[in-house]
């Protein structure tokens, strides 16, 4: 998070989100950083030598922004679903979930529905994805666009690859777009956003604990010499070498306790993102299948329109608001909201205080005997889970 005292702007490590955006958009090369060999995580610095206090950083930077939701229930009530995937089965089978992403994005530009788009690339060195640029005459494979990364990747901090174009498609996450979107409104005509809904990024401690799950033990981000967090059939696999674990299994404690988060994502209270379209997993709603499917949320008429003229290249059924609450876990959100203020630091409530230091210090206390115990049987890891969930409820 980029911050300004006394006339000067600063970094905040404690709760930034990884997008890269400061570091791009500054055109002094002012914003550092270096890559923490632990954690896999930027740790960004201002050189003041170098910075003209032209406030750039601090304006593009989307953790400054306010994403809190006040009423989830009806803000999700307003909105259109389906339970949609690619008409390819190979590409569902392949793919995280459904393949909508990569389907909207790829026969997009084949169908001139968009002239650009940028996303992430896949790349051999970590975290083995980037931020690039397609355009109708760079139109990328199936295979060239990652399934999720489940660590933290800073799309941004390639955004200036971004063309003149007359119509735009972004995909990023809900923080990445909130800075992408003010960066590339002037780079179009037009411009279409697609979110992937996400409540929270990962440093490598949560790779590092997912591979030790599937029989793995990972010194640092750059021994991992092959690996697929998803795909295989859906939820699909987490693979490390030869070795793999099912992902119900790897995201339970790690994705339900909000273990090894990225600092700046206790501060983002909509996982939905401002977007055209938001994609996520049909938890609860779609059951263990070799071919998956997405939860596609609707937010406007410009989300809707991209659907229909991509009709022949995906299934849509469409769902009502009360098939779909059981995946959109509200009450998650709705606590994780109230917390927004702890996180700040600018509210006092003894109540939320309480909450929130138990909160902190409990991720922080399994995160410490998650990494630092011999492998357990999963067994162990679904109980563990099961009683947190239970003692939270209690308060």
């Amino acid at each position: 998070m980029i911050a300004i005292q006394n006339n000067k702007y600063y970094v905040i490590n404690d709760l930034c989100q990884q997008c890269g955006s400061c570091v791009a958009i500054c055109n002094k090369d002012a914003v550092k950083y270096i890559r923490d060999e632990r954690t896999g995580l930027l740790n960004l610095s201002i050189q003041y030598d170098k910075c003209i206090n032209c406030g750039l950083c601090e304006n593009i930077c989307p953790a400054n922004k306010d994403t809190s939701i006040s009423n989830i229930e009806s803000y999700c009530q307003s909105k259109t679903y389906y339970l949609g995937h690619s008409k390819e089965l190979l590409i569902r089978k392949n793919a995280s979930s459904g393949g909508i992403a990569r389907t909207i994005i790829i026969e997009g530009l084949r169908c001139g529905i968009f002239d650009g788009v940028y996303t992430l690339i896949k790349t051999d060195k970590y975290p083995f994805a980037e931020g690039y640029f397609y355009t109708k005459d760079n139109i990328p494979n199936y295979g060239d666009i990652s399934n999720s990364i489940y660590h933290s990747v800073p799309l941004n901090l390639d955004m200036r690859r971004i063309q003149k174009c007359e119509k735009l498609l972004i995909v990023g996450t809900p923080c990445q777009l909130l800075s992408l979107s003010q960066f590339a409104k002037n780079k179009c005509h037009q411009l279409f956003s697609l979110c992937i809904f996400c409540k929270q990024q990962k440093n490598f401690l949560s790779t590092k604990f997912i591979a030790r799950l599937a029989g793995i033990e990972l010194k640092s981000f750059n021994t991992v010499r092959s690996y697929s967090y998803r795909g295989n059939g859906w939820p699909g696999y987490c693979t490390f070498d030869d070795k793999k674990v099912f992902w119900g299994v790897a995201a339970l404690l790690p994705f339900g306790q909000k273990l090894w988060s990225v600092p700046g994502c206790d501060i983002c209270g909509n996982p939905f993102g401002v977007a055209d379209i938001s994609l996520m997993d049909p938890w609860n709603i779609h059951k263990k299948n070799d071919y998956g499917s997405n939860v596609v949320i609707v937010h406007n008429t410009y989300g809707e329109s991209i659907l229909n003229l991509l009709k022949d290249y995906i299934e849509l059924t469409p769902l009502s608001y009360k098939e779909v609450k059981s995946t959109l876990m509200l009450d998650d959100i709705e606590s994780k909201n109230k917390l927004i203020s702890f996180y700040q630091k600018r509210e006092n409530k003894l109540k939320l205080q309480f909450i929130g230091k138990l909160d902190k210090y409990q991720r922080r206390i399994l995160e410490i005997i998650c990494l630092n115990i011999p492998k357990m049987p999963l067994m162990f890891y679904r109980i563990l889970n099961k009683l947190i969930f239970n003692f939270r409820k209690l308060i």
